[in-house]
């Protein structure tokens, strides 16, 4: 007799960014209170025959047994994958003879799954959609099973299949797999693109269940029989879709369509011009169909001699090449002109590779890209082959990007040894920088025969304050200019600059001549003046006190429009044989008033190197400016958006010997900003289709601004969202926030009475600092568990 004592299965999916879970096993057994009888109608189950033995099993008649439903529910409008799994057994009363579906599985008005013989000794998983077009044919031995000529008992087997929604009703796609619980074996399959009708994609809930599909006569099998089955339901994140193409070359699999026949570059260079073209001339010989395609491109490589050009591929279809014979090359290719004006990046493609393998070659490239501040940023190195291969990148604003120059030579390009962060708007250029290795010195080549960027609408900054230059501007002043303007209380509006003119900013086009200053040093002004230098004119801030905080600000800006700041870029120095140490904050005001201040950065005697800093990424603290004192800068960080920023500048503290003058020279700030956009909570009431933040169009528990806030549905009364939980163990209070604006905050009240008593309010809980739980934000509130009773409210503003 063979092993069939096994495991009950209860099927846990362990996946990343599982927002909820359902699972439930049902275990047909005398002891979860089956009886001997027909299977429909004991504990919810319905459908047709199908009896339970002795208390122990499902067991599928000789008859076709076509449908059985479990009573429990999958929730389709939370979970988007639906995992099925059974554990069953069977023999077999013909070897070599037999056919059809010996078991499967169902989902409601959807796909089934199933086991089917296939030939003497052959087995198969498979599945068919609505309209029975099959999906993902696997066919293997039925020793695998357990069964063989001389053996026609089979041994138990777990049968697993996970069903994924994707965007669409023709977007599905499906693993299976079938093990022997005994030997081990395990067979797999999967399918894509499954096609299911609209209702079954957009239904709330699905019923599931286990069918035998055909008779016993038919599959020539008996003894078919259940031991239980599972139902798993989670939520995983979808890749979200990309964007509209805003740059396209060629084909996936290779365009042959572009070149009859091999066409030079029109320009070939050394180091990054930008503007340039270098493709051969757009017409009958390249591109002469570039509907939806960008044929614009603009190229570097390390030679620019030999060989450049778009290569006739034949059927591995037309790509860009760049070749020499030498033992490093590098070539940079760059997209400048988009098809749309799209600038926020969500999606990157190419198919790419070294021509040749010549013994110890090595070749990778960096996706590279261009922000509308000017800077360069590429991505680590990725391996490429001497055969085609696809890479996409489907989440460039989540991998490491490492700032670089492409203005020099393009052998002697650098990238930087740490990452920065940067966000994915505002980007104007895309493309790859490509290199091999060849220790022989052999001919060998880049080709690129596809590349690809989407794109969704986002701001593109614009520079709404410049002073100075980066590395220095000579042209601000001739002679060092003073200012009689200073103040030690900060005063919204003072020009405390010099008077624009001849001897101040006579050129100051696109420049932001006007600030606004104010020090303080220990009772004493300091002094503030306009330095004439030849390695860049400067603000320079100086007195001989030991230390020293001072504040430039600029409150004008170039576009007036744009008060989402984006990035900002100093270059600053501490100077003089006294100063000792020091350091620097961005500060910024809100429309509102409030002040806030940057992380601290260390000065040193050397100009810092005015890397563009982005705003978003930064620690930030609230600051209260010079009022005649010094400035207060609070302890800990708070959160905050980078929307109607109205004032923008820098904060100085430095040290040094009381005896001697020192301070600080700033020679170079900009600032970078783009149109305000619309609100979370906006988008979201835009996107459902409703109003206000208190309106209740589904007149349930939740206004708008709460089923924004929990994730509900605000047309449907019976969807509020994430529900809070209190642990009775630990006495904690948990709650999801999906919506999560900055600056949101939450607060959990207590009472021991509803009638008499009065509510206890928690510290204030800052809910965007939450731990990140799937697409919500997860927080809690220590209540305790020594009260008999206690009544608990939420609320979040």
């Amino acid at each position: 007799m063979k092993n069939r004592n096994i495991t009950t299965f209860a099927l846990g999916a362990g996946l990343m960014l599982a927002a909820s879970v359902q699972a439930v096993t049902y275990d047909f057994s005398l002891a979860s209170g089956y009886t001997n009888g027909v299977l429909s109608g004991q504990n919810g189950w319905t459908g047709n025959d199908g009896n339970t033995v002795a208390g122990e099993k499902v067991a599928i008649s000789s008859n076709q047994w076509q449908s059985s439903y479990a009573p429990d529910l999958i929730d389709a409008a939370t979970d988007n994958i639906y995992t099925l799994s059974a554990v069953f057994s069977f023999d077999e009363t013909n070897p070599t003879n037999g056919g059809n579906d010996v078991f499967s599985f169902q989902f409601s008005g959807g796909p089934r799954i199933y086991l089917s013989r296939s030939g003497a000794t052959g087995y198969a998983l498979s599945m068919k959609d609505t309209e029975n077009t099959p999906y993902g044919w696997k066919p293997f031995n039925e020793s695998v099973l357990g069964l063989s000529s001389n053996d026609l008992t089979g041994e138990a087997c777990l049968y697993t299949c996970s069903l994924s929604k994707g965007h669409f009703t023709n977007s599905w796609s499906a693993t299976f797999s079938l093990s022997n619980l005994t030997s081990g074996v395990t067979v797999e399959t999967s399918a894509s693109a499954i096609k299911t009708t609209e209702s079954f994609f957009t239904n709330s809930t699905i019923k599931v269940g286990i069918s035998s599909s055909r008779n016993e006569d038919t599959t020539k099998t008996t003894n078919r029989v259940i031991d239980d089955f599972s139902v798993t339901s989670s939520y995983v994140a979808l890749i979200p879709l990309p964007g509209p193409t805003v740059v396209q070359w060629g084909e996936p699999g290779g365009d042959t369509a572009i070149v009859t026949n091999n066409q030079n570059f029109a320009l070939s260079l050394g180091s990054y011009v930008a503007g340039s073209e270098c493709n051969p001339a757009i017409g009958d010989s390249y591109y002469s169909s570039a509907v939806d395609r960008t044929p614009i491109f603009n190229q570097v490589a390390s030679a620019t001699a030999n060989t450049k050009r778009v290569l006739e591929g034949g059927s591995d279809g037309d790509s860009i090449e760049s070749a020499k014979n030498q033992k490093e090359y590098r070539m940079m290719l760059a997209w400048e002109n988009f098809m749309l004006d799209n600038h926020t990046l969500d999606y990157l493609a190419t198919s790419t590779r070294r021509s040749k393998s010549l013994g110890d070659d090595y070749s990778d490239f960096r996706w590279v890209i261009e922000k509308g501040t000017g800077d360069w940023y590429a991505s680590a190195p990725v391996a490429t082959t001497g055969g085609w291969e696809l890479y996409e990148e489907n989440y460039p604003d989540s991998i490491d990007w490492y700032a670089f120059n492409p203005y020099q030579d393009i052998d002697s390009v650098t990238f930087a040894s740490n990452a920065t962060f940067i966000t994915m708007d505002d980007i104007v250029t895309v493309g790859s920088f490509n290199v091999f290795t060849n220790s022989s010195g052999g001919w060998n080549s880049h080709q690129t025969r596809y590349f690809k960027a989407s794109a969704t609408p986002g701001p593109v900054s614009t520079k709404i304050v410049q002073w100075g230059a980066a590395g220095g501007s000579t042209d601000i002043t001739t002679n060092d200019v003073g200012v009689s303007g200073e103040s030690s209380t900060y005063v919204a509006g003072t020009e405390s600059n010099p008077t624009v003119g001849p001897d101040y900013y006579p050129n100051n086009t696109d420049k932001s001549p006007v600030f606004n200053f104010a020090g303080y040093a220990a009772g004493s002004v300091q002094s503030l003046t306009i330095d004439d230098d030849w390695t860049g004119d400067r603000i320079q801030v100086n007195r001989n006190q030991t230390n020293q905080q001072h504040m430039v600000v600029w409150e004008n800006y170039l576009d007036e429009t744009a008060t989402t700041l984006m990035g900002v870029s100093i270059e600053i120095q501490g100077f003089n044989a006294a100063f000792s140490d020091g350091n620097y904050r961005i500060v910024i005001e809100k429309s509102n008033g409030d002040w806030f201040a940057s992380e601290a950065t260390a000065l040193t005697t050397a100009y810092t190197d005015g890397i563009i800093q982005y705003t978003d990424g930064m620690t930030w603290y609230e600051y209260t400016p010079h009022a005649g004192d010094n400035p207060v800068i609070a302890a800990t960080p708070t959160t905050i958006d980078m929307e109607n920023v109205v004032s923008v500048g820098y904060y100085a503290e430095v040290n040094g010997a009381s005896s001697a003058w020192y301070g600080t020279r700033m020679r170079h700030f900009a600032a970078y900003a783009a149109p305000a956009g619309a609100s979370g909570y906006e988008e979201w009431a835009t996107e459902k289709g409703v109003g206000g933040m208190g309106e209740n169009p589904d007149n349930d528990a939740l206004d708008n601004w709460g089923e924004y806030i929990f994730g509900g549905e605000p047309l449907d009364g019976d969807h509020v969202g994430t529900q809070p939980v209190f642990d009775a163990s630990t006495g904690d209070y948990v709650f999801w926030t999906l919506g999560a604006e900055d600056g949101l905050k939450a607060r959990v009240l207590t009472t021991d009475s509803l009638t008499t008593g009065t509510w206890a309010t928690g510290a204030v809980i800052n809910v965007s600092s939450g731990s990140i739980s799937g697409d919500f934000l997860e927080n809690s509130e220590t209540i305790g568990t020594a009260d008999a009773k206690k009544f608990i409210k939420l609320i979040v503003e």
